[in-house]
């Protein structure tokens, strides 16, 4: 048996013996072992432990590769290979910073160098991540050095390898991984279904919660809202949030708000009506199917700010057209975080509603109350009308009024109901006359005996 047949198996204290002995410090001709001449490939070691690096550093040698350097940690094998242009990164994956870490930057700084692993059998993070990170093989401890020499020599020839124990590993993952997918297929598809069906049967009812004037207790306007009939019963953010996952949030939207927009010429002409959109529907480029033949004029699009808005300039200008012609915009979740305030200089919104979560028990808070009057003063430098949303109670109506808010809406002062159980609302019914001055002690009790609005021309109806 000639020395590289045998050599293999030999421990590392046998190996360091037999090349002290031998003198040598390549491959030991002489020793019964023709040695063709070839460019050598360069390598650079990355382990922790230094009895592995001392191992690899003789494996190597006695293969014919080149050494060019070793490190310890993640960092300093990204700086070697960066700095070396190694053709292969021989990496442990539990070295300190991580061998993935390692990976995904050695690819990135420099796709030429082969990365093979050189580790323990048990994957903690898994297999899929390292092939994800575009590893050219990987190569259990403990194996032959042969299998190693051959993991190189295939990643350096364009192929891969992967020791069996982590084959059994990959196959593992890969089934559990298109057992997944295809499960996750299956569950989108039942849900597109059955969205599409929901559309396709109106499954949905349209509610109208009135939008009052507090200048004079009268209505200035409603907002549509959407309430589900098909089965299984869920709230509306659930549904519209299911139709968002399949691909189907525009189609929903549109959907629910052409429904709404039927009631329109059955309101009283001096109302508008709110329908809610969000920026991916107005993205769409299918506002033209609610909009094209209705009175714009009588219309306030809320968008809605669910999910970041990553190009304003593309929605302004996907806005301007109808803007034009009439439409009016309006800003929710006014006083929830900083975005909003963004999200409002971005779109110039004719309206800014008060988020719920600053009116709900803002008669009890003076912060909500100075956040709220603050809002009250931008807006009002900035001429957009405020509407506060989710009043609950008369304490509450008080305040807001109190502060200045001139619109409102919530419970305390109509639920979300058919048309046709707001007969007040009708166009066959005559609007009261507005007074110019209402004091809203006859609503709201002794705590509102300061809250006397006067009447504002701005916000007329005709």
């Amino acid at each position: 048996m000639t020395f590289r047949l045998c050599w293999r198996f030999c421990p590392l204290g046998v190996l360091q013996q037999v090349l002290a002995g031998s003198g040598q410090s390549r491959s030991p001709v002489g020793w019964g072992v023709d040695v063709i001449e070839r460019e050598r490939i360069t390598v650079v070691v990355a382990d922790d432990e230094p009895e592995v690096i001392e191992y690899l550093r003789i494996v190597l040698d006695l293969e014919g590769f080149d050494l060019v350097g070793t490190a310890s940690d993640a960092a300093a094998t990204i700086g070697l290979v960066a700095e070396l242009l190694p053709d292969v990164a021989l990496i442990d994956l539990e070295m300190p910073g991580g061998g993935l870490e390692a990976a995904q930057q050695i690819r990135r700084i420099h796709p030429g160098t082969h990365i093979v692993i050189f580790s323990a059998a048990t994957i903690s993070m898994g297999i899929l991540p390292l092939l994800s990170a575009g590893i050219d093989g990987y190569v259990v401890k403990g194996g032959s050095p042969d299998v190693l020499t051959e993991a190189i020599h295939s990643a350096v020839g364009g192929g891969a390898y992967l020791s069996p124990a982590v084959n059994r590993v990959a196959l593992q993952e890969l089934s559990t991984r298109l057992n997944l997918e295809e499960d996750m297929r299956v569950r989108r598809s039942v849900r597109r279904d059955r969205i599409a069906r929901l559309i396709a049967e109106s499954q949905f009812r349209v509610v109208l919660q009135p939008i009052i004037d507090l200048r004079d207790g009268q209505p200035h306007g409603v907002e549509a809202l959407t309430r589900f009939t098909a089965a299984p019963a869920q709230s509306p953010d659930v549904w519209f949030g299911e139709a968002d996952r399949v691909g189907e949030g525009p189609t929903l939207e549109l959907a629910t708000a052409a429904s709404a927009l039927h009631f329109l010429d059955e309101l009283h002409s001096g109302l508008c009506m709110t329908i809610n959109v969000s920026p991916a529907t107005v993205l769409s480029g299918r506002l033209a199917e609610i909009l094209e033949s209705v009175d714009l004029s009588r219309v306030i699009l809320e968008v809605t700010e669910h999910s970041a808005v990553v190009d304003y300039a593309t929605l302004s200008r996907a806005l301007a057209p109808w803007r034009e012609r009439g439409l009016s915009l309006a800003v929710d979740d006014a006083g929830s975080g900083y975005a909003s305030f963004a999200h409002i200089l971005n779109i110039s919104p004719e309206y800014i509603k008060l988020d719920i979560s600053l009116v709900q028990n803002i008669d009890r808070d003076p912060h909500r109350q100075a956040l709220a009057r603050a809002i009250c003063g931008f807006a009002d430098e900035l001429g957009v009308i405020v509407i506060a949303e989710g009043i609950e109670n008369e304490a509450e109506l008080a305040v807001v009024a109190q502060l200045g808010t001139p619109l409102a809406q919530g419970y305390h002062l109509g639920r979300p109901l058919p048309l046709g159980e707001q007969p007040s609302l009708l166009r066959s019914m005559p609007v009261p006359v507005a007074r110019t001055e209402v004091d809203l002690r006859d609503r709201v009790g002794a705590s509102g005996a300061s809250a006397r609005l006067p009447a504002s021309p701005s916000l007329s109806r005709s």
